[in-house]
């Protein structure tokens, strides 16, 4: 019973009839369940991991090319592009590295250097006089390397 500030009361009551232990349900309605899920939960052995491939020596498949907007060749404040394609794609440990007069060359607002299963690409926006030279495109792993070049 519980009584509020007022004086007012207010009761609550309920009957528990607790049966014995035989009158429980212990057997399952569906057998074929209770296996599948043993099934489930089992432990499940390891899959075999496939052998890695032998590592491959790079190959410049398709060399290295430019293409530039207009046929008399690039000018000033215009944009460049190179790409070209290589194999293996499958090999993460392949290291693509473009070269500009034999420096490495970083991503930055004006180079661009995309790599991409099997595919490389430079581009070149806002071309300027130090912009000319010869460009390197260095495909390499553990096995090897292969260049492919192009003067521009």
């Amino acid at each position: 019973m519980i009584r509020n500030g007022q004086g007012q009361e207010a009761s609550s009551s309920v009957d528990l009839n607790c049966g014995s232990k035989e009158a429980l349900l212990l057997d399952t309605l569906h057998p074929d369940s209770v296996q599948r899920i043993a099934e489930l939960e089992a432990a499940r052995p390891m899959p075999m991991e496939p052998a890695e491939p032998e590592k491959q020596t790079p190959q410049i498949v398709k060399q290295l090319t430019v293409t530039a907007p207009n046929s008399d060749g690039p000018a000033e404040t215009q944009s460049l592009h190179f790409d070209a394609q290589y194999t293996p794609t499958d090999d993460n440990t392949v290291l693509v590295e473009w070269l500009h007069n034999g420096r490495p060359m970083k991503n930055s607002n004006r180079y661009h250097l995309t790599n991409d299963f099997g595919f490389a690409a430079l581009d070149i926006n806002f071309l300027l006089t130090e912009d000319a030279g010869e460009y390197t495109l260095v495909v390499s792993n553990a096995v090897g390397e292969m260049k492919s070049l192009i003067q521009k």
